[in-house]
């Protein structure tokens, strides 16, 4: 992979989006892990309206990604359209920081955080743009150092967070911050995460059933993020050898069982013992989809990683729904259950397509 990394480094076209995001994944690492105890522990949110709110956060999300995904396509230089994202999430980020109500929470989660959510899409786009004259086999292994980087620039943040959270009674100054590096990564962009179920319950699990700190939750998120580095180039090599179906399905496994440990974990000890586990699998998810969704339609860039912000949809639609559901009739450890075993369902579901597509392949 070290042709992969100097490619970054020596090509301009390369070299800019991927310190973009590296800078703009401080302000994801900075604020997500604590997006549903500030939600639900600190504004009183109730667990339904919460999984209402990330649902209708990820219409807007995939509404606005397709859209500029599409428009980018048409501009010769994508950096103005980032710079109105990025200022989209220094609002947003900077709001819930200021004033720290339930109806500015909402806003902003529902609407300025999302538009700024394209910038992930819109960046990816760049690089393939840059990729796109390269064989496969390059352009996968750049695009998969690229995801490594973004990952290990998650793992500092949420430590660091986490401590100088250690004694405050609120959550929201991790949303100060990220709006001050909003701010300064202006003209640059600004890069949010997408909303898993995962997320969403391993925070509320550290802090309820495991009873655990902010802390925990901080050191947890950036141990996850530094794992992934060696994993995503793991998963970036297996392509080279292995179907991208295959390795999403491994994936999944991997991340059911996390889900399904993590059901059961009642101490601080236990979520430590799965970050690896939880490591192993996200980054299959996270890494493998790009290429997979962007060979799909390999000469729109822009459209092709838009496309990224669709399965976004979907996953955010679904963990909205277990979340809803789950917490409904169980507890957080519960739902977390309820996720891995929906999630061994979408494995045999995938599977099942594959299979019938390629048969569809051979017939025609």
């Amino acid at each position: 992979m070290p042709s992969a990394f100097s490619s970054i480094l020596h090509d301009h076209r390369i070299r800019i989006p991927v310190l973009t995001l590296i800078a703009l994944a401080f302000t994801y690492a900075s604020t997500l892990p604590y997006q549903s105890i500030i939600g639900i522990s600190e504004l009183g949110m109730s667990d339904g309206n919460y999984s209402l709110l990330i649902f209708g956060s990820a219409i807007i999300n995939v509404t606005t990604s397709l859209t500029l995904g599409v428009w980018s396509d048409r501009l010769g230089d994508r950096r103005p359209l980032v710079l109105c994202l990025s200022v989209a999430g220094m609002l947003g980020f900077g709001m819930i920081y200021a004033f720290h109500t339930p109806a500015v929470f909402i806003l902003c989660v529902l609407f300025l955080i999302p538009m700024s959510n394209s910038t992930y899409s819109i960046l990816f786009a760049s690089v393939r743009v840059a990729t796109n004259a390269m064989d496969r086999g390059r352009a996968a292994s750049i695009v998969s150092a690229v995801r490594a980087l973004y990952s290990g620039s998650w793992a500092l943040a949420p430590g660091l967070i986490g401590l100088y959270l250690v004694d405050s009674q609120s959550m929201t100054p991790a949303f100060g911050i990220a709006g001050l590096a909003s701010f300064t990564c202006c003209s640059i962009s600004l890069l949010l995460g997408l909303h898993r179920l995962s997320g969403v319950l391993y925070p509320l699990i550290i802090t309820h059933a495991a009873g655990g700190s902010a802390v925990d939750v901080g050191f947890v998120a950036g141990l996850i993020a530094f794992l992934e580095m060696p994993f995503v180039m793991m998963w970036g090599m297996l392509q080279r050898r292995f179907r991208s179906v295959h390795i999403l399905a491994a994936g999944t496994l991997t991340y059911c069982i996390y889900l399904a440990l993590l059901g059961v974990a009642s101490a601080p000890w236990h979520i430590y013992a799965l970050v690896l586990v939880n490591a192993c699998g996200a980054s299959a998810l996270l890494s493998v989809p790009i290429t997979y969704l962007q060979d799909l339609i390999a000469d729109r860039p822009g459209l092709g990683s838009s496309l990224i912000s669709v399965t976004s949809f979907v996953s955010s639609g679904v963990s909205a729904l277990i979340f809803a559901v789950g917490t409904a009739i169980t507890d957080y450890s519960g739902t977390a259950v309820l996720g891995a075993v929906i999630g061994l369902c979408a494995i045999g579901m995938l599977l099942f397509l594959e299979s019938s597509k390629r048969q569809v392949r051979q017939l025609a």
